[in-house]
């Protein structure tokens, strides 16, 4: 039996024995034979900070239209779980409504950050990347965090995210990817 970084003999972990967790992620996201993948598709839409788009007015400092920033869309798979939290709450005549915040899972290699977004789309089960692209949803990202192995490398992201409602985004109509991985 495997010990994944403990000697079952000491309480010291054993740095030649531990899991390669990007290469665990990766066999979670994508499937090994046997096994079906078990992440879905999304658009990471990653934003350009240093480039102002199309859509930014600098008269009224806003975007009219579309993101403040230009952009490129990814098409990578993911995995996220749903939680509730007491510190997301609305009143209500009713009384407090829980915001739901979903947690991401994401791949190492898109170094995903607070200022990029995530784009639910349909048909997103998780075999082959879909063609035609419909956003559903758009989530920010509240907070991005870096699982590290003992060495220091980032072996995933999480990111907690929250949904946000897209008055007047033309970009959702028609999502262009940038590259599929």
């Amino acid at each position: 039996m495997k010990t994944w970084g403990f000697d079952i003999t000491s309480s010291v972990p054993n740095r030649f024995d531990e899991p390669d967790m990007r290469e665990e992620f990766r066999k979670i996201m994508r499937g090994t034979v046997g096994e079906p993948p078990r992440g879905h598709w999304i658009v990471l839409r990653r934003s350009d900070l240093a480039n102002r788009s199309e859509y930014w007015n600098p008269e009224t400092k806003e975007s009219i239209g579309g993101p403040p920033f230009e952009y490129k869309d990814y098409l990578i798979r993911a995995r996220y779980r749903t939680f509730t939290t007491g510190q997301q709450e609305y009143r209500d005549i009713m009384g407090l409504i829980e915001t739901p915040v979903k947690i991401y899972y994401i791949d190492y290699r898109y170094r995903p950050k607070k200022e990029d977004y995530i784009l639910e789309i349909a048909n997103c089960a998780a075999g082959s990347a879909p063609t035609n692209i419909i956003v559903t949803a758009k989530y920010d990202l509240l907070l991005v965090d870096e699982p590290r192995d003992e060495q220091g490398r980032i072996e995933y992201y999480i990111c907690a995210c929250k949904k946000v409602v897209s008055r007047g985004d033309t970009t959702l109509d028609n999502i262009t990817i940038t590259e599929t991985i």
